[in-house]
């Protein structure tokens, strides 16, 4: 991505284990360290960005499931430190029940009107999304400006 403009990415692929969070992680320490502000935002219940991070889920303050609710909480309070210039909306196993059930919008409106509050506060945000295409996945791209999938090179994805 070129530009002085901020990016909002997606990390995106039905399938699990093609390193979509590991990508994610390592894409936003990279960025980090070349000097970007970067938001990462964990969609998947497993928390699987999140414990890669080193924090720990269930004690985190806030989560962006506190966002999607019908009673939102503003979504900078759900942002977590990690250094200076890596930030992070962690994620909990509550996303499990019902894929979007208690939240708002089904069309993605609603969690990119609150990506969109943010959005200038960062260089690039990185949203690491569920394997599945899920309401969850469908919010994300909905908001992104890019998708990033990754692939593995075994056979099977190969022919898919």
């Amino acid at each position: 991505i070129k530009g002085e403009d901020y990016a909002v990415i997606a990390v995106a692929n039905q399938k699990g284990g093609v390193a979509k969070t590991t990508t994610t992680h390592n894409l936003g320490v990279a960025l980090a360290a070349a000097g970007k502000k970067v938001l990462m935002v964990d969609l998947d219940s497993q928390a699987s960005l999140t414990i890669s991070t080193g924090l720990e889920p269930l004690e985190m303050p806030a989560y962006h499931v506190d966002v999607l609710r019908k009673e939102a909480a503003p979504i900078g309070e759900c942002v977590y430190p990690i250094t200076e210039r890596l930030h992070i909306i962690s994620s909990i196993i509550d996303l499990a029940h019902g894929d979007g059930t208690p939240f708002q919008g089904q069309s993605g409106e609603d969690f990119g009107s609150r990506v969109e509050a943010i959005r200038e506060s960062y260089d690039f945000i990185l949203i690491d999304c569920p394997p599945q295409l899920s309401i969850l996945t469908i919010n994300a791209l909905s908001c992104a400006d890019g998708v990033v999938i990754p692939v593995k090179t075994d056979y099977l994805p190969i022919v898919d």
